[in-house]
């Protein structure tokens, strides 16, 4: 049998992924989770919000959670189509401009940020 805990949310971000090819929304919470213990769910008001996937083993009581919205965009996607499709893309990207050489090269203005 399981443990039950009491956390609190610290964020709710884009964060990546221990084993996916990107970043997608995450829940940040305090608590431990011991190795080999996630996949359990995170519950709010009797409710499942989540399912803490990985945690940060630096870090004393911190972990993520995938938030219920993205587990059933997972689970649609393969009653529908037999495999994840993942979101859809603008198929755009990006590049922080914090590194000055970088921002020399594409003459960016010092007084712009990002």
């Amino acid at each position: 049998l399981g443990r039950v805990a009491s956390s609190q949310v610290s964020s709710v971000e884009q964060r990546l992924y221990a084993h996916a090819a990107g970043q997608f929304l995450a829940i940040q919470i305090e608590a431990s989770v011991h190795p080999g213990c996630s996949g359990g769910p995170v519950m709010q008001d009797g409710q499942v919000v989540g399912v803490v996937f990985q945690s940060l083993v630096c870090a004393d009581k911190r972990a993520h959670a995938v938030p219920t919205p993205v587990v059933q965009r997972f689970l649609a996607d393969v009653a529908q189509h037999g495999r994840y499709l993942g979101p859809c893309s603008l198929g755009a990207s990006f590049q922080m401009m914090m590194n000055q050489q970088l921002r020399q090269y594409y003459n960016v203005p010092e007084r712009l940020r990002g």
